[in-house]
């Protein structure tokens, strides 16, 4: 039985020459992947121009379950973005977004709240004439919440250390090496004031905001199984001065 579902499409890979793998993320069925035909015809090129990684659609789908593939009959836009794919500095951080996102939404249960909080980001994103810079920043931070793994910062103290692994604050010094201590150990603090309305009030220098992107990612490295090393974070490094 077909059914229409939502989806922000996460990337497309090659499965042979007359077909491609899709995935996506649905607020009904987590994720899931499709078939693809890549046949040249001008309808089939049309309707993958719309499948693009972060493009929001909805699919007249077939869902089997027990399958890891399924099928769609038709695709249409939910939403057409302006912006996103044409402008530079946007287009990175959708590369980055639309990277982090296939690499942490491996295996997901639906979440409709998290589905929304994603689309309404990027629509966001798409639509900002500027003071972007810090974006990603409040994206990754918020995305922690919807994981299960945001920052325990109620027990912050002057000198305190923060323990990644324990995503905690503590006056010991940890017996390992995933911790922050100094003023670095305050990031957590800054992250949990930050959102999309003041983002812009935080000015980062370049080397800054890297060392923040860089230790949000270590810390989804270490509560996420399966959340390896990304490769868009060293295009994205050099975009904000």
């Amino acid at each position: 039985m077909e059914e229409k579902i939502l989806a922000i499409v996460l990337n497309t890979v090659k499965h042979s020459d007359r077909h491609n793998i899709m995935s996506v993320y649905t607020p009904s069925h987590g994720r899931i992947s499709f078939i693809v035909s890549v046949a040249g015809s001008k309808a089939t090129r049309i309707r993958n121009a719309r499948l693009q990684p972060l493009s929001i659609v909805e699919l007249t789908a077939r869902i089997k379950n027990g399958k890891e593939l399924h099928s769609f009959t038709q695709v249409s836009p939910v939403v057409v973005y302006r912006d996103l794919y044409y402008n530079p500095i946007k287009n990175v951080l959708g590369i980055f977004i639309a990277e982090f996102l296939n690499r942490l939404l491996r295996d997901t249960i639906a979440d409709r709240k998290m589905w929304t909080f994603i689309a309404d980001s990027l629509q966001l994103l798409d639509r900002l004439p500027s003071g972007i810079a810090n974006f990603h920043i409040v994206f990754l931070h918020s995305m922690a919440t919807f994981c299960g793994i945001s920052p325990d910062i109620s027990n912050y103290h002057e000198n305190y250390f923060f323990d990644m692994q324990a995503g905690t604050y503590t006056s010991k010094l940890p017996v390992h090496k995933a911790y922050i201590g100094g003023e670095d150990a305050k990031l957590p603090i800054i992250l949990e004031r930050m959102n999309y309305t003041n983002m812009h009030l935080w000015k980062f220098s370049r080397n800054e905001r890297n060392r923040i992107i860089e230790g949000i990612l270590n810390y989804y490295e270490i509560h996420i199984p399966g959340m390896a090393k990304m490769r868009s974070p060293d295009v994205l490094r050099q975009i904000f001065d």
